[in-house]
Order: structure tokens, then sequence, then C-alpha cells
């Protein structure tokens, strides 16, 4: 039997906690059974609700019964008790005092539903108010939160004690009242001169909090609100502009206020403020260029206000189009981008657009939001994105990745058009289809036809197009190897790609791949190479002849050659001089490729990584990119080169600097002596170069204890957090030097931070000592159990004990 089950035969309870956010998730209750002393209260509660319930007394009675379980039963009667105290709502009035105890109780059940019946008391519960007021500055979320709640819920009674207590000048204080006083709202009256006192608070947390308090209050506070947005801080008058959102119909002093912070300093105020103009009764004639205006702010965020703006204006946001229309000409980038940002979040609405921002696709700088605002406008741009494709200063590529991202919706027309008198036409129709991926069904059999036009640029694009086909038919496959024997070179190159892509059984396309080795084009022996890779294991056989690619007399070749040879891995290590001697070759794009593949083959020796090591200085920075990456997987084969790498470093490329931590921690013998390299590169301003280097301190465990007080920091910063951890815990121990930032750690405001703080010192063991009254003196005010015990093991590690990871 639980407390659920005398709820559900009393027919009784107060609403439950409404918790605005995830963050705030009730512990769950534990589904042990009752202790059998408790067992007599529940049954004895169940027969009293089932008499006639004419008096009070009864109610005391049991309440009082449940005071006396609360504070003198077994953790889980504890529990039990004030759950069902909970329950009673008002009635569990007589058990005020022991329900005061009870939120200082240290198990989370006890002291949550101790809170959680004081809330339901409501205002004949004040006298908890100091004692709830002892955890509105804790560092237990939740039990800060709840607190809170509570001492609003026991509303206006508690604002003699909240402004006394106020007088201590504790900051954590004055901001979780601050909270309490945001959920009295059945008397804003009495709430709101204590929460503008707050408001002019030193600290900008406590006046960002009454901020927060103040918008709950909603119609009642709009003076307060408005007077908000003068504010000194921009957070809070980014909070005084969203509440006034919640006004029904604004004063015209509102509305004035909200439209000066509508051209705020800052990007948050501006944001809220335009969208509150848009919620409000401003004339909308005067709002829309505003509305326009915000699309060409610098700030994204304001952007994304603007179409929240309007979108909230509804039919009338149509009145807008013209006025963007007009931005979308300016000669400004930025202009245009905004504009057709703006429109193509009106979709639909903006179809009268679609002629203007066609002319778009023609601006390089503002192309790309041009091609997504024409997408999202959707099957009404079609016809006229297809007309363009006649234009020769339109890009072809852009028109039919355009079509594409409109979607299926699309298809039919688009089908339509393989067949259009201008050939133009045709081969952006069948350049979309093919981006569609997949290929919807029924453009399959018009693909085909394609591959008959006397056109051969049309004739290599329903190639091409074919291989986005989920699964062909055999009339397909069929007329796909043809076509592998056209005569144009372009289209053969095009057939055999996808005659390698596509789903065509391998003894019908290996042949075809492998006689296309010898074609006397160098872009199809390119893309037959390229294409064996699509056939993996069977392709194995003629793994000698494309090593033999690598000396082809084309660049292009030469380079697919390269790759493939690499995706082949060990199995491929007899192409090591053919792709020694491409290192030198005197295409960058073959040395890169080359590069690139030495490092796949796993294949490490001295002179291997001598001429990789010269082309750390090439002049192509993808080249030395390729050539450091495969360096760190010859090990100390590459030693002689680790001067050049070390200048790497420091090179301008973050991406360079990661591939030349991971090399230079790969080449050197002694891994030791690059620890101080990495505790400076941990610095990094490149989020990517700092985890590289963590990721490299972990991997030389406790060699690289030195770098924990600088990674121990690391912790505090959400970026870095997750690696530094993970490299904490990889070296799995500190030196004594690391003592006194981990100290400091001990009081952050982090949990994180005080566990691997803990963790740390006890690592040190007795050279930690220093620590040990700090640590005692947490171990006596800690609530968290994880925390009681994390401190015990450091303590016991200090004193000679082991311990192990968090």
């Amino acid at each position: 039997m639980d407390v659920r089950f005398l709820k559900r035969m009393t027919g009784r309870g107060a609403p439950r906690l409404p918790l605005p956010t995830a963050a705030h998730q009730t512990v769950a209750r534990s589904q042990s059974k009752l202790r059998p002393s408790f067992l007599i209260i529940c049954i004895a509660l169940v027969f009293s609700a089932a008499a006639p319930r004419a008096a009070a007394d009864d109610e005391s009675a049991s309440a009082e019964a449940l005071a006396k379980t609360l504070e003198s039963g077994e953790l889980q009667e504890r529990r039990d008790a004030a759950y069902a105290l909970a329950d009673l709502g008002a009635d569990a009035a007589p058990a005020l005092p022991a329900l005061i105890k009870g939120v200082s109780d240290r198990d989370n059940q006890v002291w949550m539903q101790s809170t959680m019946a004081i809330a339901r008391i409501g205002p004949a519960a004040v006298d908890a108010v100091p004692e709830l007021l002892k955890f509105v500055d804790t560092r237990n979320d939740q039990q800060r939160y709840r607190s809170a709640w509570a001492i609003g819920q026991i509303g206006p009674a508690a604002i003699v004690a909240l402004n006394e207590a106020l007088k201590d000048g504790d900051e954590r204080r004055r901001r979780g009242i601050a909270t309490a006083l945001g959920w009295m709202t059945s008397d804003p009256a009495s709430v709101l001169p204590t929460l503008q006192q707050l408001l002019e608070d030193e600290s900008s947390d406590v006046c960002v909090e009454a901020a927060h308090a103040l918008v709950k209050l909603g119609e009642s506070a709009e003076a307060a609100l408005r007077d908000s947005l003068t504010h000194r801080l921009p957070e809070v008058r980014a909070a005084s502009a969203k509440g006034l959102a919640t006004v029904t119909r604004l004063s015209p002093e509102s509305v004035t206020g909200l439209v000066d912070a509508s051209a705020d300093e800052s990007p948050q105020v501006r944001s809220a403020a335009i969208v509150a103009l848009a919620a409000s009764n401003f004339d909308r004639d005067k709002l829309l260029p505003k509305i326009v205006d915000s699309f060409s702010d610098d700030e994204l965020s304001v952007r994304s206000a603007a179409v929240v703006a309007l979108k909230k204006l509804g039919p009338d946001s149509a009145k807008a189009v013209p006025m963007l229309v007009e931005m979308l000409q300016s000669e400004t980038a930025t202009q245009r981008k905004a504009a057709a940002f703006a429109l193509g979040n009106m979709g639909q609405a903006a179809e009268s657009a679609i002629p203007n921002l066609i002319q778009a696709l023609k601006q390089h700088d503002s192309s790309d939001e041009a091609a997504r605002a024409l997408s999202r406008i959707g099957v009404a741009a079609v016809p006229l994105l297809l007309a363009a494709s006649a234009d020769s200063e339109q890009s072809t590529q852009q028109l039919s990745a355009t079509l594409a991202a409109i979607g299926p919706a699309a298809t039919e027309k688009l089908i339509d058009a393989l067949t259009h008198d201008n050939i133009s036409v045709q081969i952006s129709a069948a350049q979309s289809l093919g981006k569609m991926l997949p290929v919807p069904a029924a453009a399959e059999a018009p693909l085909v036809t394609c591959l008959q036009s006397e056109a051969p640029q049309l004739r290599s694009t329903a190639a091409v197009a074919l291989r986005g086909c989920r699964k062909v038919s055999s009339a397909t496959t069929d007329a796909v190897l043809a076509a592998v024997d056209d005569k144009d070179a372009s289209v053969r190159a095009a057939s055999v790609l996808s005659v390698a892509s596509m789903d065509i059984a391998t003894d019908l396309a290996m042949p075809v791949l492998t006689t296309a080795l010898k074609d006397p084009s160098a872009e199809v022996r390119a893309v037959a190479i390229s294409g064996l890779k699509e056939r993996g294991a069977a392709a194995e056989i003629v793994l000698p002849k494309i090593i033999a690619a690598l000396q082809d007399k084309s660049p292009a070749v030469r380079s697919s050659a390269a790759k493939t040879v690499g995706s082949f891995g060990e199995k491929a290590k007899d192409a090591r001089d053919g792709l020694l001697q491409l290192l030198a070759d005197s295409e960058a794009d073959v040395r890169k490729s080359a590069a690139q593949a030495i490092g796949n083959i796993k294949v490490a020796d001295v002179e291997l990584a001598a001429a990789l090591g010269s082309l750390l200085t090439d002049d192509d920075a993808d080249v030395v990119l390729a050539a450091v990456t495969s360096l760190a997987e010859m090990g100390e084969a590459a030693v002689a080169s680790t001067d050049s790498i070390a200048k790497l470093l420091g090179h301008e490329s973050s991406s360079m600097r990661v591939a030349a931590i991971h090399c230079f921690a790969a080449v050197q013998k002694d891994q030791s002596q690059s620890v101080p390299t990495f505790i400076e590169l941990l610095k990094d301003e490149d989020w990517t170069v700092r985890r590289a280097a963590a990721e490299s301190l972990g991997a030389m465990k406790e060699g690289a204890k030195a770098a924990v007080p600088t990674l121990f920091v690391m912790l505090e910063d959400d970026v870095d957090t997750d690696f530094a951890k993970g490299a904490i815990q990889d070296i799995d121990t500190a030196g004594p030097d690391a003592l006194p930032v981990l100290m400091t750690g001990l009081e952050s405001d982090h949990r994180r931070t005080q566990y691997y703080a803990m963790f740390l010192i006890g690592k040190i063991g007795p050279d930690a000592a220093e620590a040990l009254p700090l640590l005692e003196k947490l171990l006596k005010e800690t609530e968290s159990k994880r925390a009681r015990d994390m401190l015990r093991k450091a303590i016991d590690a200090i004193e000679g004990k082991e311990q192990e990871s968090p």
C-alpha cells in the first residue's frame, strides 16, 4: 500500500507543483513498502475519510499523527508522512511545526514534500518563511527553486519577513526573494514596491531576476515594465519588453517606450521590442516599416525576431512584400540578403516577389539567400525558375539546386520540362530531378529517354541524374550500360560513374569499369578508377592496374589512382614506390592525394617519412595538411621532421594546428617533452585545437599531470568542459602544484568542478594535507550524498587510502 492509494480512497489532494522548466523535475519517490507503524496511520485515515467529515478535528488528528511520524519515524516513514501531508493541502496546517523541521531534512524526498505541503497550506504557513528563506540562496537548484516557490504560494503574508530579510545584504538571498515575489500573482499591488526596489539592486543578477518576476505579474505591472525599458541593464530592458508583449492593450506611453526600445543598442532588447510591438495594439501601417528595417539589422537574432513579428501580423504581413522587393534592389549585399531572408519566411504570401528573387540569384553575394527564399515559396516558383535556365547570366547549377530544394511538389512540372523546346530548360530539369535524392520514381523512364537525346550535355546530365534512383529497372540498367559506349567522352564518363555507383550487378559492372581504364579519354579513365572505389572488395582484382595508373600521363588520372589506392588500406602496400614518386609530382592535387594515400596504406619507413617531411614547407596548404596528417601514422620514423612539425603548431589555420598536435605527439620518442607545448595550446583561441591538445595530454596518462591545473580550470567553460574532463580522467592523477587551484574549485558553484576538485585532491594523497580543514568543513555542510561520499574518499586518500574515478 502507498500514499497514492490513500489519496484515491479519500478523493483528496492539492494540485501538483507547477514546474516551468524540465530542469526542475521531481525526484522520483521510492516505491518501497510502508513501515507497519505508518500503515496503521494510513488505514486510520482511510476509514476516517469514508465517514462523514463534519469536523476539522479529524483532519487535525490526522495531520498531528503524520507530524509525529515526520519528526520521529525512520526514513521511509518520514517520506510517507511528508507525502501524505502534502496531499492534505490546507488541512495539513496543524503539522506546520513538523513540516518546518522537514524542510531541513537531509533526505531529498522528505524536504521536497515538506516544502510542497507548506506551499499547499498557503497563507496560514507564514511561520515557515524564515526557514524557507535559508534555502533560497543554496547551491542546490531544486531546493532554491522550490523554497522560493513555496514562499510565493504563502503570498503577501510573507512580504514583511521578506523585506526584513533583504536588509542582511546577501546577494543570493535577494535574488531568491525576487524569485519568490514573482510567484505572488494573486495580489500584485503588494508585491510591486519590493520588486521595484530590487530592480535597482547593485547586483545585476538580482535586477534580472526581479525583472523576470515582474513579467509574471502581467498586466498589473505594465507601468513598472514600461519604466524598466530604460534600465541600465539590457537583460532587464529585454525582459520588460517581453513582459509588455503579454499585456492585452498597451497604453500609448508603453507603445512609445517599445518603439524607442526597438532602436536600443542591445540586439537582445531590439529583438524583444519588435516582437512585443507586433503583439500589441500599435498601428500596423507604422509597424511594418520598422519590421522591414529590422531585417537589415546586423544581428541574426534581431532578423529572426523580425520574422516572428511579421508572422504575428497575419494577413497584414503581405503589405510588407513591396517594401522587401524594393530592399532586394539595394546595392548593399546585407540589405539584399535581409530582404530575401524575410520573403522566404513569408512563404506563399511572397509569390509576387518570385521574379525579383530570380533576378537576385545573379548577385553572387546574395544568391544563396534568394535561392532559399524561392524554395520556401514553393511550387509557384517552378515555371519561372525553369524559364530562367535560358538566361545565359543565370547559373544552371544554382537554378537546379533551387528547384530540387522545392521537393516532390515540383516533380510533375520538372518531368514536363524534360521535353521543353529549349535545351537549357531540359538540362536544368534533368539536373534538378537528379538532385532531389532519391530521384522520384516517376522521373526514371523520362530520364532514360533523355539518354537518346541529340544533345551530349543532356545525355550526360541524364546519366548523372539516374545515379540518384533508389532502385532501377532492368531497362534503365541496359540503357546506362549502353551509354558507356557513347561517342561523346563526357557522356561515357558520366555513364561509367553511374555504372559504378548504381545498384547494378557486379558481373555486369566490373567489365565495364575495367574496360574504361583503357579509354582514350583521361576523364573517363579517371572516373573509372574513382568508380572502382564504389565496388569495394570486388575491385581488388584490378588493384595492380590501378597502381599502374599512378604513372598515367594525366594528372587527373594519377590523382584519382592515388585516392583509390588509399581506399584499399594495407592491401595496397605494393603501391608504396609509386606513391613515393608522386610526392614530388608537379601538380599539387596529385601530391596531396599521394600523401593522403601513404597514411592510409600504413607503410612507415624513414624514406617515406623524409619525403612527407619535405612537403611540410609546400606552397599548397592542402598538401601540407595531408603530409602532416600522414606523418602522424609514421610514428618515430618521422622524428627527423619534429622541428618542421613544431612550426605548424603556430600555423594560422586551426585545422593545421590540430593535425600538427596529433603528429607532434605521435613522433616523439619521449612524449613528456611535448607536455609544456600542449599546455600552452590549451589556451588556443580555437576550441578544436584545445580539444586536440587535451586529448593528446590525456593519452600520455600520468606523464601529463603537469597539465592538470590548466585542464581543471577549463572544466568551468561550457565549450571545454567535456574534453577537459576526459583528459583529467585519463591522466588520473595530480601533483601538489595543482592544490591551490583545486582548493579554489572546492567552493565553485559548478558541481562538476567541485567533484573533480575532491577527486584530484584525493589523488594527490598525503601531500594535500593542507586541504583537510576545508574538506572536513564541506563534509559537515554539504547536503548531497554524492558530495559527502566524494569528500570522504578524498579525506581517506590523504590519510593513505585509495580512491576510484568519479
